[in-house]
């Protein structure tokens, strides 16, 4: 079994981004919120861990990921 090493002084980049708002996932609900948050004024950041939108709406919805 390969053992895994992990870098001893790192650490995560700065981040200094500020948002009224923000939406974790852009799944349908996600997306919702967004366009509504956005549309009502407010300056929305949004965090998504794929390399794109849909979540489980896209599964449950017959898509492919």
């Amino acid at each position: 079994m390969e053992q895994k090493t992990h870098a001893v002084n790192w650490s995560p980049p700065a981040w200094d981004d500020e948002a009224d708002m923000v939406v974790v996932g852009y799944g349908g609900a996600g997306a919702t919120f967004a366009f509504a948050a956005a549309e009502a004024g407010a300056e929305v950041l949004v965090l998504e861990k794929g390399d794109r939108g849909g979540g489980n709406s896209v599964c449950v919805a017959g898509g492919s990921s």
